[in-house]
């Protein structure tokens, strides 16, 4: 077995011990034991030029529950590195800006641990106070449709919660609906999908519930944003032409008028209030607004086609 000696990458306080690879597994080896503080210190080091230290803290965590199977507490209790911790790979692929999610193949969503590739956007945490919304206001066995649904984290998370619920989820991308299939297989939620872009088609049939996030972001930001977002995730879930943020607000809340009971979005807190606006100017009632977990508004939902509701009360 060949090693390639990788001094720069040991931590050991008096400088004495080499760190080696073993080029056919993929593990760093120190010739001294490691503890988890100065682990920790030389992974947020590792990763600055990327990521603050808040950012690098939480990316090692979320390595280490998801693919090491080591919790918090108990990376808190430990004194010394496990010896056979693969990382230095994963290190790369993170100093390049690659998400960790992708390179783990899951990410957590409602306590529910989902697989994710490039080929759908990583679940964000703020989405999960969406489908809580959802839990609390949705009648009891409705039918839910999740408009862009990605990896599925809407509909499956929300039919885990409340199994009296039908829900579907659509979207434009079959790699992402491929996803999202495999995602309710691995929840045991029955979930039907469908493949279909809503800016030239509408579903045939109609449903109590129809939610979405779609894309908002103008295409003008690429350059301000995030490279592990704008290197890594998939653009047509996030971005849309210049000068047309609502693009798809408009079209899901004009078509959905007539297909559904109720119409919830999450948005960019930007927009909520144009958003909340143009429903009402569409002909939806009961226009309400909605905070995140951090208190900023994010969230809007009204009820479609006021005067057929109340007719049929």
């Amino acid at each position: 077995m060949q090693y390639l000696v990788l001094s720069t990458f040991c931590v050991c306080a008096d400088k004495r011990c080499l760190a080696i690879f073993a080029s056919d597994r993929y593990r760093l080896t120190y010739l001294c034991a490691m503890t988890t503080r100065e682990f920790t210190n030389q992974w947020i080091s590792a990763l600055s030029e990327r990521y603050d230290s808040r950012e690098a803290s939480e990316i090692l965590r979320v390595w280490l529950e998801d693919s090491a199977g080591i919790s918090r507490s108990r990376w808190m209790l430990m004194d010394v590195v496990p010896e056979d911790l693969a990382y230095a790979d994963l290190l790369e692929r993170l100093k390049a800006g690659e998400p960790i999610q992708y390179i783990t193949g899951v990410a957590f969503f409602s306590d529910l641990l989902f697989n994710v590739n490039p080929s759908v956007l990583i679940p964000r945490p703020e989405t999960e106070d969406l489908v809580n919304l959802l839990r609390d206001y949705t009648p009891r066995g409705a039918s839910v449709l999740d408009i862009g649904t990605g990896s599925g984290c809407i509909p499956i998370s929300l039919a885990k919660m409340r199994s009296d619920l039908q829900v579907w989820g659509l979207d434009f991308s079959k790699p992402a609906l491929e996803v999202a299939a495999t995602n309710a297989e691995k929840m045991q939620v029955k979930c039907t999908f469908i493949e279909m872009d809503i800016l030239s088609e509408w579903p045939e049939i109609n449903y109590d519930i129809i939610v979405s996030n779609p894309p908002y972001i103008e295409d003008k930001e690429r350059d301000s944003m995030s490279g592990h977002v704008v290197d890594y995730e998939p653009s047509s879930a996030l971005f849309v032409p210049n000068e047309q943020p609502l693009l798809f607000y408009s079209r899901i809340m004009e078509s959905a008028y007539n297909h559904c009971d109720q119409l919830w979005f999450e948005c960019h807190i930007d927009h909520v209030e144009e958003v909340a606006q143009q429903m009402v100017a569409t002909g939806y009632d009961k226009v309400t607004t909605y905070p995140d977990i951090t208190g900023r508004l994010r969230f809007v939902s009204g009820i479609s086609n006021p005067i057929l509701h109340r007719e049929s009360n």
